[in-house]
């Protein structure tokens, strides 16, 4: 039970509850300056037994003119005394990013892909 909060450069959010919903998740992350749009989600139902929850959040936009930072865990009012809160940044090796693309905007892209068995022929 209790309470954690999460920073992002020099702001901190307002206290968020241990087994909050992604929505006030995602409220909590849009109320600071430095974030524009974040999409959070939870695992399928209720925190488990163990009291354990898991958001995955995805920065969707940030201020023009701005570079992404990781969060981090400046406080937490969580009980038992040694309970904790982690992060992980999930970084996707094989993925290739677009840079400038608009939510909303339809955009087209062709892949050319390679194997053991050589290149598509699409």
């Amino acid at each position: 039970s209790g309470t954690f909060s999460l920073a992002y450069g020099n702001e901190v959010t307002s206290a968020i509850a241990w087994d909050a919903a992604a929505l006030e998740l995602r409220d909590a992350l849009e109320a600071l300056e430095g974030i524009t749009t974040v999409t959070v989600t939870t695992g399928d139902g209720p925190a488990d037994t163990n009291r354990l929850r898991t958001w995955r959040i995805t920065f969707e936009t940030i201020p023009a003119g701005t570079t992404l930072q990781s969060l981090l865990t400046p406080q937490h009012n969580l009980q038992p005394l040694d309970a904790t809160v982690s992060l992980a940044t999930v970084v996707c090796d094989k993925c290739f990013y677009i840079p400038g693309l608009q939510k909303g905007q339809p955009y087209y892209v062709r892949v050319l892909s390679r194997n053991v068995a050589g290149w598509n022929t699409a």
